[in-house]
């Protein structure tokens, strides 16, 4: 709420920044994740980034934000275009795969894989592309390709890994019929699990997948 204060006092109707817009649109953004006591901070957010953006409509960030807060709305396709009308001014690998998880989450599978493809070629040394796309071609049922792909973002994370990369690997050595080598990525899912929890930092969703490795 002071920050939101602060911004607001650097607004007048004489002086209009875009910057600033997005500042607040973000600010609006954060407060509605808060019991605060703010009035439809949400929509009031979203007119903070739609005035960004007529004041400049060739600036990415005032798309991005719009995106994000059209995401917390439940409007999937408005947020689907933002962050396509961000990414054709200024692509990125962040939100070409914030774009292409909007697109999986709608079914479209093809231009998903497009997004995260393109994703690729601005961090080639990412895992985040290859695994997504592992996880595309998983469901598009090519195991061997999903397997091909989930496996070299493993290597680019490194032996000390994500488990959830080495689950997904497990997952698709299943689907492929090969049991002692699922069996062998589970362990090592649970190993990773193990170590976050000696230091302590084991989400509810780190919980859920153990629990997930250890029926498997």
């Amino acid at each position: 709420l002071d920050a939101i204060e602060l911004v607001n006092l650097s607004k007048t109707d004489e002086f209009q920044s875009v910057d600033l817009l997005i500042n607040l649109a973000h600010l609006y953004l954060e407060a509605s994740k808060l019991d605060l006591a703010l009035e439809e901070p949400l929509t009031v957010a979203r007119q903070y980034a739609l005035q960004a953006i007529a004041l400049a409509p060739s600036f990415w960030k005032s798309y991005q934000v719009l995106g994000l807060i059209e995401l917390d709305l439940g409007n999937i396709q408005a947020s689907i275009d933002s962050f396509t009308q961000a990414v054709n001014i200024d692509a990125n690998e962040l939100m070409l795969t914030n774009l292409g998880t909007l697109n999986f989450c709608r079914d479209n599978l093809e231009q998903a894989l497009k997004n995260y493809q393109l994703a690729a070629t601005f961090s080639p040394h990412s895992h985040l592309s290859s695994e997504m796309m592992g996880m595309i071609k998983y469901f598009q049922g090519d195991f061997t390709e999903s397997l091909s792909l989930r496996q070299k973002a493993a290597d680019l994370v490194g032996e000390a890994g994500i488990h959830q990369i080495w689950g997904a690997i497990a997952d698709t050595y299943s689907q492929l019929g090969q049991a002692e080598l699922a069996l062998k990525n589970y362990s090592h899912a649970l190993n990773i699990v193990a170590k976050d929890s000696l230091r302590g930092n084991l989400s509810p969703s780190d919980h859920a997948h153990q629990l997930y490795y250890l029926m498997r």
